[in-house]
């Protein structure tokens, strides 16, 4: 079980179709029911019940989404950290080469001297 697997389920709860499901998931058909599968198959449990080509979710599946739902939340919350703290540091990082090229001194005018890098 994997996080991918979790927004699948959760996309075809919410869809009730596998179909509308991957389009929106931008994925094969056969990749999300192999993932619905493979959920089933690892949890033991029958998450939905298929009725031609809409699907109902049972009463296990039901139980299960109340643990999935906060999971999911958690991951996104996660995510936008990860990406605020990209932007942060990025930001730091530009600052710093900004400032190192503003003072740099080509290593030519020093050419009678010699210069020690230290090492960061």
């Amino acid at each position: 079980m994997n996080i991918r697997h979790l927004k699948i389920f959760y996309e075809v709860l919410k869809n009730e179709n596998i179909t509308l499901s991957a389009k929106q998931l931008y994925i094969s058909q056969p990749a999300v029911s192999a993932a619905i599968k493979d959920l089933e198959k690892e949890t033991g449990l029958v998450l939905f019940d298929r009725i031609g080509k809409k699907i109902k979710i049972t009463e296990a599946g039901k139980e299960f989404l109340k643990k999935v739902t906060p999971l999911l939340s958690a991951y996104d919350d996660l995510k936008k950290v990860q990406l605020q703290l990209r932007k942060k540091y990025h930001f730091v990082l530009d600052l710093v080469s900004q400032l190192l090229a503003r003072n740099y001194q080509p290593l030519s005018k020093h050419s009678n001297k010699k210069v020690r890098l230290p090492f960061i």
